[in-house]
């Protein structure tokens, strides 16, 4: 099983996102409990949703979206390590802004980020970018 989790690794940083998938769907059952598959799997969902073609029908992305929340929500009942629970939370908190869950729900996902790693630029930048988009309506990025 770590032969194909590493090869799932590898195909995602090669962004061979269907390919990934494939594996750790494949590898999943045996590696449910394991932070890092759990949180590698729901971050090549993510980038599945995120390649679909934005004026695809939403219907192929939610799904997609959806499955990297529950995902995530594992993951981080799992993580032992900081750091991996910080990106676990920042990671659910733009999904969750995708699916346009409550605000307070969002919120809470980036400041449990950003205090498990509160020297982490990206995690105040994606939560700015956040609070803006929800000054300007509460409308949030499909970009993401």
């Amino acid at each position: 099983s770590e032969d194909i989790v590493e090869a799932a690794l590898l195909r995602k940083r090669a962004k061979d996102f269907k390919e990934a998938h494939r594996l750790f769907a494949q590898i999943y059952s045996e590696r449910m409990d394991d932070p890092k598959v759990v949180q590698e799997f729901a971050q090549t969902k993510l980038a599945l949703a995120r390649d679909i073609n934005p004026r695809a029908d939403l219907v192929a992305k939610k799904p997609l979206y959806g499955e990297a929340a529950e995902l995530l929500h594992r993951a981080i009942q799992l993580a032992t390590d900081p750091v991996r629970e910080a990106w676990c939370w920042f990671d659910l908190a733009r999904t969750l802004a995708w699916l346009r869950e409550p605000a307070a729900e969002i919120e809470t996902a980036f400041l449990k980020a950003l205090s498990l790693k509160p020297d982490e630029a990206r995690f105040k930048q994606g939560y700015q970018q956040w609070q803006e988009r929800e000054r300007q309506g509460g409308s949030p990025s499909r970009r993401q």
